[in-house]
């Protein structure tokens, strides 16, 4: 859960190294961008009694499921896949 307060991700959640925000290696994990960061802070930070911008967003269709689940980040798109099966019954949930 994203925090707002408090500590929150450890900094080494959003890059390894500050540096590689601006430039990272192949070996180096990739950082979340400056503008990213930027829109999850302000997200986490949004006052309850100002409206959700957001809150007519469409969900991942299946088509960007399977593309992340290629091309990346397939964490998350194996994680949207796995969510989709079960709000179909077709999938079972890890404890």
């Amino acid at each position: 859960m994203l925090k707002p307060y408090g500590n929150g991700f450890p900094k080494e959640y959003y890059a390894e190294k500050p540096e590689h925000i601006i430039v990272h290696l192949g070996d180096v994990r990739e950082p979340l961008s400056d503008r990213s960061i930027a829109v999850l802070y302000r997200f986490v930070r949004w006052p309850m009694d100002v409206e959700d911008s957001f809150k007519n967003e469409k969900p991942f269709t299946e088509e960007e499921i399977e593309q992340m689940k290629s091309l990346g980040p397939r964490g998350l798109g194996e994680l949207m896949d796995e969510l989709g099966q079960i709000r179909k019954g077709k999938g079972h949930t890890k404890t």
